[in-house]
């Protein structure tokens, strides 16, 4: 294995050998590019000799704070490729059981282009346009996939039940929160807001990731074409509401040409706004960084729940 960056041993032999394996015996070392880092948690583009594809790999170690099983990603992946016409890269390999070495990991196709991040701020008001209806379109197409109930996915990407929308919702926020005095306070919120959400149905796909460093786009004719929708780690049978909600919060992520897109195709409920700013609270908490950015969209969004913010 040649490698361009820097690697434990552990985790550089780890990574050759999954490859050899999803490869065959025969595939020739990989050039290995660290694409991301965190506690015991490795992303890294590999590009093989001999004409082979690149692909990425995800290494996930015990002290990860990843908990999704990959075999999920992988099922979720199917089924979405399956029924929708989301571009997706391929998965070739996932195994989470930790058997023959002490890490989960998921292989798959690496996807030629650049992140929304970059190409948005580039592009003319036309072309920006164009591109948020791409968005739109693939958004709307996830959530056209249904599930019987609200829930956590299984490694088989069946559903768990978790009961009516509240309860789902009250559920994954104590998953997704790791601050116990912040997941009180989110479900206080819930709670004071439950006739809001009483009234849900319609469990789906929800991404709950789709921000703009998982939406790879490449150069076309008329601007860019979405070429990949990436990491579906978090996936569940949520609402769409929690992704719109998000994706509202998030700068550059909605405008012109991304709701009549995503309207064509499904429809939100006219009582929706009520929610918004409480799907919006779980993500400020589960992701309470600390940055002045971050504090600032986290008072706003309690400003419109009317209640302080606890972040400061």
């Amino acid at each position: 294995m040649v490698t361009r960056d820097p690697l434990p041993p552990a985790v550089g032999a780890a990574l050759d050998d999954i490859l050899r394996e999803t490869l065959g015996s025969g595939a020739r070392p990989a050039a290995i590019y660290l694409l991301k880092q965190a506690p015991d948690y490795w992303v890294a583009r590999a590009t093989p000799g001999g004409g082979e594809p690149e692909l990425v790999v995800k290494l996930a170690g015990p002290g990860a704070t990843l908990a999704a099983t990959f075999e999920r990603t992988a099922a979720v992946h199917r089924r979405v490729a399956a029924v929708t016409g989301v571009p997706l890269p391929l998965v070739l390999a996932a195994d989470s059981s930790c058997r023959r070495r002490p890490w989960r990991y998921l292989v798959r196709t690496y996807v030629p282009g650049e992140e929304w991040a970059a190409v948005r701020l580039r592009l003319t008001a036309v072309e920006r346009a164009g591109a948020l209806a791409q968005i739109g379109r693939a958004v709307a197409a996830l959530h056209t996939l249904a599930f019987p109930a609200f829930g956590e996915l299984t490694g088989n990407g069946a559903v768990t039940p978790a009961g009516p929308w509240p309860a789902a919702l009250a559920a994954r926020a104590g998953r997704s929160i790791a601050d116990p005095d912040r997941a009180a306070f989110f479900l206080d919120v819930l709670n004071a807001r439950a006739a809001d959400f009483a009234g849900v149905t319609d469990p789906c796909l929800c991404h709950e990731d789709l921000h703009q460093h998982n939406l790879i786009f490449a150069p076309a004719g008329d601007g860019v074409r979405l070429v990949a929708v990436l990491d579906f780690e978090k996936a569940w049978a949520g609402h769409a509401e929690v992704d719109l909600a998000r994706l509202e919060l998030w700068r550059g992520m909605t405008g012109p040409g991304f709701r009549p897109a995503y309207r064509a195709i499904r429809t939100n409920r006219p009582d929706y706004p009520a929610r918004r700013p409480v799907y919006q609270l779980l993500w400020c908490l589960e992701y309470g960084a600390g940055t002045p950015r971050h504090r600032a969209d986290t008072r706003r969004v309690c400003r419109a729940l009317g209640v302080p913010s606890p972040l400061g």
